[in-house]
């Protein structure tokens, strides 16, 4: 599958909730500087995804889902690709999370 065939991306309502969530976050205990910074660099990520969307690791778990590790802000954005034309963004986890454990609720969904 080429990655120029991947047209459609779509945010699930868990990943989206996460980003609000942690952008509310850098709001509240920092600035709006450094809250706009952090989804600036979610949304460069996700162009990232889409443009190549082979460029994250398999998940051991799960196959058909991927990890992608967003290093300045240190998250991880899990996504599916679901058909030749369609990649799912299934959630957004900040890296000081044990994210083994959540990301094995998370799998159970997807």
């Amino acid at each position: 599958m080429s990655s120029q065939n991947i047209i459609n991306l779509k945010w699930s309502i868990n990943a989206i909730n996460n980003v609000e969530y942690y952008y509310d976050w850098y709001l509240y205990n920092s600035n709006k500087n450094v809250a706009d910074k952090f989804l600036n660099t979610i949304e460069n990520a996700v162009s990232t995804i889409k443009s190549n969307p082979y460029i994250a690791r398999q998940s051991l778990e799960k196959p058909r889902l991927r990890k992608y590790v967003v290093r300045k802000y240190p998250f991880l954005i899990s996504y599916t690709i679901k058909d030749e034309s369609n990649i799912l963004i299934t959630f957004l986890l900040h890296a000081k999370i044990n994210y083994k454990c959540t990301f094995k609720i998370f799998i159970k969904c997807y």
